[in-house]
């Protein structure tokens, strides 16, 4: 081989070299098929749950037990106060100046009173047997316009409640409680004074002025062995005659 051939030989390698070199280049900078690059979730947007899971359920407020209300700004739960508890309302003392006590949703100030009169309150009163009795008044009016026979106190409260063999009795003034028994036919003589002064007239009359001492006023509460009842209150006015007065405190003096 001459050195023309040579030459020529070593041409076309070289020749074919370069061209292998730009086709292996032109291969390297084609791109290929990009990936799909998935949504960025933004800050409000939920993230995917997996398939087959159920979103959670939103957490419930705890509700407020039986008997409360639910209070605002997420505090404890307020008691609902029944009505006459500490949540407002009248709870008269039981005694012998509560009876019936009209239901009020709020007492009046020192000075206001309230007025109530039973509709169902019976003013004849057919029953003789008398139960208990009680009768409570005060005696500074009468007292203080000169009446006479009647015992030097300001205040005067008359008990009597049927036993098997007659009555538990007291009476009770300034000075003090005096107890005593009596045999049936006391109470049967008490039955007679209330008769005779037609105490069932005052049947199912209330008053009641705030602010006054518990000793002022009458009261009057029977009960009848048959069911029968007679209330009356009024804590401002002395409302029973004098004569029943005397009637009625003689009957319980001359038993002490």
């Amino acid at each position: 081989m001459n050195f023309k051939t040579i030459a020529v030989v070593l041409c076309l390698l070289a020749l074919a070299s370069i061209v292998a070199g730009c086709a292996k280049k032109a291969g390297a900078e084609t791109p290929a098929d990009e990936p799909a690059v998935p949504d960025e979730a933004g800050p409000d947007t939920p993230s995917a749950m997996p398939e087959g899971e159920a979103s959670p359920a939103p957490e419930e407020e705890p509700s407020a037990p039986d008997g409360a209300s639910s209070a605002p700004n997420g505090d404890a739960p307020v008691p609902i106060a029944p009505y006459g508890g500490s949540g407002g309302g009248i709870e008269l003392p039981d005694d012998v100046f509560d009876s019936a006590a009209p239901p009020s949703e709020e007492p009046p100030a020192p000075g206001g009173s309230v007025d109530y009169v039973d509709p169902e309150a019976a003013k004849v009163i057919e029953s003789t047997e008398i139960a208990s009795f009680e009768c409570s008044f005060s005696l500074e009016s009468l007292l203080s316009n000169g009446a006479e026979g009647l015992p030097q106190t300001r205040h005067c409260a008359l008990f009597a409640e049927r036993t098997e063999t007659g009555a538990a009795c007291r009476y009770v003034d300034d000075g003090g409680e005096r107890a005593f028994t009596a045999d049936a036919a006391f109470l049967g003589d008490l039955q007679a004074l209330v008769s005779k002064h037609d105490l069932a007239q005052y049947n199912g009359r209330y008053h009641e002025t705030y602010g006054l001492p518990d000793d002022f006023g009458a009261t009057i509460r029977v009960d009848y062995t048959d069911g029968e009842t007679i209330r009356t209150s009024d804590n401002q006015d002395m409302f029973l005659p004098l004569e029943a007065v005397r009637d009625l405190v003689a009957l319980f003096a001359n038993e002490t």
